[in-house]
């Protein structure tokens, strides 16, 4: 299927709620923007928040901490795997 858009004064542009609620897109996440080919493409970066409670453990939870490691790491695992297919 394909939406329409338009950007607004700030290069802003919102995605449909359809889209939104079909890749589970919520305020405030992050979102990897590429255009690696003649179309820009949004994948959505996953957090571990929906994660949580799933494994056990006695050590302390640093949710902000984790997020940015997870979030680093699949952005460069992300664009090594982009360089590469070039």
């Amino acid at each position: 299927m394909t939406y329409r858009g338009k950007l607004n004064h700030k290069g802003q542009i919102t995605i449909p709620v359809a889209l939104r609620q079909r890749y589970n897109l919520y305020p405030g996440q992050t979102v990897i923007l590429d255009d690696s080919t003649d179309i820009v493409s949004i994948k959505p970066v996953r957090d571990l928040a929906s994660l949580r409670g799933s494994l056990k453990s006695n050590l302390p939870y640093d949710e902000k901490a984790i997020k940015k490691a997870v979030e680093k790491y699949r952005i460069e695992n992300y664009l090594a795997k982009e360089a590469r297919s070039k």
